[in-house]
């Protein structure tokens, strides 16, 4: 299974470099080329990484909002350690 991803990658990539040439290609002026490459560029990284970002910078604000220790609680242990309270996660 991971051996298939390295074709589709270099494929992809081939696919990119074409493709961001032609977009390059379109425009009249030296600066509209670079602006039309580098949107290329981006939109095709973004496809691959996109999801990374997004799910990453979600991942961070469950953490501050959800993230600590939660004791729901305790229980009483006789014999040996009498007067200890040891949480009980359900």
């Amino acid at each position: 299974m991971g051996l298939i991803v390295v074709p589709i990658l270099f494929i992809y990539l081939i696919i990119a470099v074409v493709v961001t040439y032609k977009i390059g290609r379109i425009p009249k002026t030296s600066t509209k080329k670079l602006l039309a490459s580098l949107a290329s560029i981006f939109v095709f990284v973004g496809l691959i990484a996109g999801d990374a970002i997004v799910g990453r910078i979600y991942l961070q604000h469950i953490c501050d909002k959800d993230g600590g220790i939660i004791f729901h609680h305790s229980v009483e242990i006789s014999g040996s350690m009498t007067g200890c309270h040891v949480a009980v996660y359900p």
